[in-house]
């Protein structure tokens, strides 16, 4: 294999040469994107994710140049690559940290980890065997899943935080879009205790981020499996997922549980690529104050709430037929 891969870099270093040659005032050795990467997310089977993925792994998730994604499809993407790493098309990086990061991994933990805390507090408090909890308590569920949405607020909280600090105030404690430097973080123009980096708004715009965050979550968990359904090669895939076995009677199945973590990173890295979009309105947020982030909160309350219902009445039915079979 490192035999077949050294050939590789050799035969993509020779063309990297050529096209240096040809385009002589173009960035075609620089940048981080090479081009055994441009070839794989060009070739991409899946339409706008082969784009979207060299955008978050090497544009720092930036949203520049959007009308980019229809073009973003399977061997056409690969040309829109090439223009990038050319630098025929000038895509500017995103504003603030790299949309994914350690922190989101915590609230991954938290998923298999919560329920046992709470069953464990819930038998302390019922006197009764951590044994012999029933995990499908309502109270357990519905403080399992409050204690991972705390979780996912303070990685969010962690999150707006960083985004926000490198940037300078203007007079009015609004930050700007410029920078603070080693040159400049020790002026009034980049000092914290002037304005405060955590205010009310903030929390609120965490808030709103959170409830999407958790409501995409929840509606990808729940849709995957259906969409799996419909496409034959994925059929066997959803089967190994669900023929995957439990650790113990408390963390549930773990099929389900890495689908929620995939779809929680994807909420993760989506809601940074938009507000990192623009860092001064994510910066400065005004809590209720924008039209359409109000329809996402509300949407995602009511969509996490549907599908609370739902699972509750589908455990239920399950419930009924175990009986019956019995």
């Amino acid at each position: 294999m490192h035999i077949y891969m050294s050939a590789f870099d050799t035969i993509t270093n020779m063309f990297t040469e050529g096209l240096s040659q040809l385009f002589p005032n173009r960035s075609v050795y620089k940048g981080d994107m090479g081009w055994g990467a441009i070839i794989l997310l060009g070739m991409f089977p899946v339409p706008v994710m082969g784009q979207l993925i060299a955008r978050i792994l090497y544009f720092k998730g930036t949203l520049d140049k959007s009308w980019l994604f229809l073009l973003s499809m399977p061997f056409l993407n690969l040309f829109v690559l090439m223009g990038i790493k050319l630098g025929i098309i000038n895509l500017n990086e995103g504003s603030g940290p790299a949309v994914y990061d350690n922190n989101m991994y915590y609230p991954m933990i938290n998923k298999f980890l919560s329920p046992q805390i709470v069953a464990l507090i819930y038998s302390l408090v019922k006197r009764q065997n951590f044994m012999d909890v029933d995990m499908d308590n309502g109270y357990i569920k519905l403080f399992s899943y409050l204690l991972l949405f705390v979780s996912v607020y303070i990685v969010q909280s962690i999150r707006i935080y960083n985004a926000c600090v490198e940037f300078k105030f203007d007079k009015d404690c609004n930050i700007t879009n410029n920078k603070c430097t080693k040159e400049t973080q020790n002026t009034e123009e980049c000092d914290a205790s002037k304005c405060g980096r955590f205010t009310g708004n903030m929390m609120g715009k965490t808030l709103i981020d959170s409830t999407i965050i958790m409501a995409i979550s929840d509606l990808l968990e729940t849709f995957i499996p259906i969409f799996m359904r419909f496409v034959p090669a994925l059929v066997p895939i959803l089967q190994r997922i669900r023929d995957i076995p439990t650790i113990g009677p408390y963390l549930g199945n773990l099929g389900s549980i890495a689908i929620w973590c995939l779809s929680y990173a994807t909420g993760y890295i989506l809601s940074n690529m938009f507000n990192q979009s623009d860092i001064p309105k994510y910066c400065n947020y005004k809590f209720l104050s924008d039209t359409f982030d109000n329809s996402l909160f509300a949407g995602s309350i009511v969509a996490i709430v549907l599908l609370w219902f739902s699972k509750s009445e589908t455990g239920e039915e399950e419930e009924e037929t175990e009986e019956q079979q019995e």
